[in-house]
């Protein structure tokens, strides 16, 4: 152990020869709301009993990562995304210990949905709860950004749970994903408000299944 701070993972850069490292910081700052095992089964119809033994990754972890903590305990293999970590001064703060408050430490990544730091089919299931779609800017190009680096990094056969999807995103979602048709099949699932509301009212989960 390198103090705080520590570098364990290495993957090969995807535009060149370089060996890029990946930061891995012990309890993150991440200013995500952090929700509880239960929470991510709830909200995103998550199957527990086929994650046993599986890889995941937590895409916009809380700081105290209850999900990665609790999921522990069932077997399931969380690594945790925090783009806070991408700050230099959340970096300086956990190096020198001044983030401390937790007595969970599990490992967490610095990085961003647009850019995963991973080599691809990495992952058996991916997870993004009230992170990504929710805190990206609505465009067509950041959108598929991300769910281009979702698929890419899910194994094959692997499958991303995502939620909240509100209902005046879901026509430039579903417009996104046609674009990877037959690569991955997709479905959205109704979980808050009415199909005959106005669109801003209705909470959606989406499950994308990558099939090659």
């Amino acid at each position: 152990m390198k103090g705080k701070l520590e570098f364990e993972y290495h993957i090969q850069a995807n535009n060149n020869e370089e060996e890029k490292e990946i930061n891995y910081y012990e309890n993150t700052n991440t200013q995500v709301t952090d929700r509880t095992l239960e929470e991510y089964k709830s909200y995103l119809g998550l199957p527990l009993e086929n994650l046993r033994g599986k890889r995941v990754l937590d895409i916009g972890s809380g700081q105290k990562e209850s999900f990665s903590k609790q999921a522990a305990k069932f077997d399931i293999e969380v690594i945790s995304l925090s783009p806070d970590l991408n700050r230099e001064e959340v970096r300086e703060q956990l190096t020198k210990g001044l983030i401390n408050r937790f007595k969970w430490q599990k490992k967490s990544v610095a990085g961003v949905v647009q850019e995963l730091p991973f080599e691809d089919g990495v992952f058996d299931v991916e997870v993004s709860l009230f992170a990504f779609p929710f805190h990206i800017p609505e465009s067509e190009i950041g959108l598929k950004k991300g769910f281009q680096e979702i698929i890419r990094t899910l194994k094959t056969g692997g499958t991303a749970y995502l939620y909240p999807i509100r209902g005046d995103q879901t026509g430039v979602i579903k417009a996104v994903l046609e674009d990877f048709s037959g690569a991955i099949e997709f479905k959205t699932e109704l979980v808050r408000g009415k199909e005959w509301e106005d669109g801003g009212q209705q909470e959606y989960r989406l499950t994308i299944h990558k099939n090659i």
